[in-house]
């Protein structure tokens, strides 16, 4: 399912996504990065989104530099991703996000800017497991984000209007690859969150989810306080409360996805 690091001999991008809002997306991106840590690899979180939540959940606010400074159109501003990476408590590196990005997502004509993730990425002086959390919605920010991986996660809640919005997230894949603005895109992962086993619905959604995805389905992670709390905290739950139902979920997806990466 996913290309083993050592083999391309560069970093491997994973893009944790959904059109949709609300899908434990960015939660499901600090803790898999903190858990993938555990396992031994160097792990480099971007935060894509305006709304810096994959920051404040690493720990991190009000940074001097962050990505919108490495996606900059002037040369001049312009810096690299290791310019702009804090290595945070959990031993996980990131690449801050801003509200400026907001400028990225408003912007006019800038040739070159699809790509622009994508080359930054290719100039890291060392190999990484990159996790980009995506913004909510299909806008630059988010393009920008597909164009530079590899390999899309989506996160998923137990539910109709989830499922359609999964759909939606597949067809965009699609249309990237058969644009060729990114041929070797793939949905790798799925992964559903907030999951509650007593709910017939949830279990439902479960099997549909098995069934479609198969191997990619790479499990659920229990509905806890837990995560919350560790939010509240801008540490991961994997860290925060490891022995609770959601960070040991959360380890043993990153086992899987750790195996894939090195084996």
């Amino acid at each position: 399912m996913l290309a083993p690091i050592r083999e391309i001999g560069r970093s491997l991008v994973i893009a944790l996504a959904n059109q949709k809002g609300g899908t434990g997306k960015t939660t499901s991106t600090i803790n898999l990065a903190a858990a993938l840590r555990m396992h031994g690899l160097r792990v480099l979180v971007i935060d894509m989104d305006q709304q810096t939540n994959a920051s404040s959940g690493l720990g991190v606010v009000d940074p001097e530099l962050t990505v919108y400074e490495v996606l900059h159109r002037d040369p001049k501003v312009r810096c690299t991703l290791m310019d702009a990476a804090i290595e945070t408590e959990s031993g996980v590196w990131l690449v801050p996000a801003t509200d400026a990005l907001i400028e990225i997502e408003e912007s006019g004509d800038d040739p070159g800017r699809e790509w622009r993730l994508k080359k930054a990425i290719a100039k890291l002086p060392q190999p990484h497991v990159v996790l980009i959390d995506c913004p909510p919605n299909l806008g630059r920010c988010t393009t920008m984000s597909l164009v530079a991986a590899d390999v899309v996660i989506a996160t998923v809640k137990p539910g109709i209007d989830e499922l359609e919005a999964l759909a939606r997230l597949e067809r965009t894949i699609e249309r990237l690859v058969d644009n060729e603005v990114n041929e070797n895109l793939r949905l790798g992962g799925v992964i559903a969150v907030e999951y509650a086993g007593g709910s017939q619905l949830h279990k439902d959604v479960k099997v549909k989810l098995r069934d479609r995805y198969g191997p990619r389905y790479l499990g659920e992670v229990a509905k806890t306080i837990k995560v919350g709390e560790a939010k509240a905290r801008r540490t991961p739950v994997v860290l925060w409360a490891p022995d609770s139902t959601a960070a040991e979920d959360y380890k043993e997806i990153a086992r899987g996805l750790a195996e894939r990466i090195v084996a």
